[in-house]
């Protein structure tokens, strides 16, 4: 039976024919297999970091090697120290990010301004299992730990920052994130600064798999969570989750150093 695997080519990351795919392996792989004969090659900081953490962990570094002796014969990565320096090898050719600033340097973004972080690197919350109340999975398991550590990726993740200012007055400046969890480290950005956006449109991905995102509004602006929106409980895709609309409080706009800023203003 053939297999039925089929290469989905979108925004130019995942090959378009296996082939090509095969050809970035074996270049890579040849590269990695130099460099464990040299006696002299060095890691990069991050990938010697990641080494570290595995090598000192009795537990990871069992089962890295297990990884290793269980796949495939027709797996080209013969060890842990061959895939280091294979990350040594693609992780300086990620593409070049552009990170508007003003006279400051301060990063800006009007009408769009975009801001690639460093992050954690499969990072995950110390707890102690599923709650009671979890939907999926009985109390106390293991698994869903990376669930759980959303907001904690949130704040640590490599993470890309859009700023948008909405054609609704009402809205204003807001912020998208997009949160490279677990193996994602990659988050590529697809609009400019300046660049009109419309609802659909799209602004970026992440490569090596899907993550998670937030939408942060301004003091300005109320968000209203629709009465279906509950913790823990699952949703349709392209269901409403919130309206956003204008604060009850008044707001003017402050121009401070040639940069509009929001300053409140109390009813009585």
């Amino acid at each position: 039976m053939a297999n039925p695997t089929k290469f989905i080519k979108y925004g130019g990351w995942l090959p378009s024919h296996p082939e090509i795919h095969t050809s970035f392996l074996a270049k890579h792989v040849k590269l990695a297999k130099r460099a464990v004969l040299d006696s002299a090659a060095e890691h990069l900081p991050a990938v010697q970091e990641f080494k570290d953490a595995i090598e000192g962990d009795a537990i990871m570094k069992s089962l890295f090697d297990q990884i290793f002796l269980q796949v495939s014969d027709k797996n080209t990565v013969p060890d842990f120290e061959t895939l280091l320096y294979m990350l040594d090898n693609i992780l300086p050719s990620a593409p070049p990010y552009h990170i508007a600033t003003d006279a400051e340097g301060n990063p800006i973004g009007e009408p769009i301004g975009v801001v690639v972080l460093d992050g954690t690197y499969y990072a995950v919350l110390p707890d102690d299992g599923a709650p009671a109340d979890d939907p999926d999975l009985p109390p106390g398991s293991p698994y869903g730990a990376i669930i759980r550590s959303q907001a904690f990726l949130t704040i640590s993740a490599a993470r890309a920052l859009i700023f948008i200012r909405a054609d609704n007055s009402d809205i204003g400046l807001m912020c998208f994130v997009g949160i490279g969890m677990v193996e994602v480290s990659t988050c590529e950005v697809t609009v400019v600064e300046g660049q009109h956006v419309s609802t659909g449109d799209e602004l970026g991905m992440f490569h090596f798999g899907g993550s998670t995102h937030a939408l942060i509004f301004g003091p300005q602006v109320n968000v209203t969570f629709a009465d279906n929106i509950k913790e823990n409980e699952h949703i349709w895709v392209n269901s409403i989750i919130a309206q956003v609309k204008a604060a009850e409080n008044k707001w003017e706009q402050q121009q401070v150093d040639g940069q509009s800023r929001c300053r409140g203003v109390n009813k009585a």
